[in-house]
């Protein structure tokens, strides 16, 4: 799994905190919006809108907006016991 974010992002701190919570890892991939970052053509592939964070799953599934990931990965991933 992967999270396209920036570490001071709310958003990408929520899908962050979601991984945790579940015990799961997920590879961190930083985009410096603070450069523009959001708005190059490799992220804009991920996200039409340029914004952050973006996630991808271990199948190459993708999908943006951080509270539609969280949904996601509450669904998907189990609680550690």
């Amino acid at each position: 799994m992967k999270v396209y974010g920036h570490p001071m992002s709310t958003c990408t701190r929520k899908v962050l905190m979601t991984l945790a919570e579940k015990g799961h890892r997920a590879d961190f991939v930083m985009v410096d919006i603070m450069k523009g970052e959001g708005h190059n053509a490799e992220h804009l592939a991920r996200q039409p809108w340029g914004q952050i964070p973006a996630f991808e799953d271990d199948d190459g599934w993708q999908m943006y907006e951080s509270r539609a990931i969280c949904r996601y990965l509450d669904a998907k991933l189990r609680a550690p016991r």
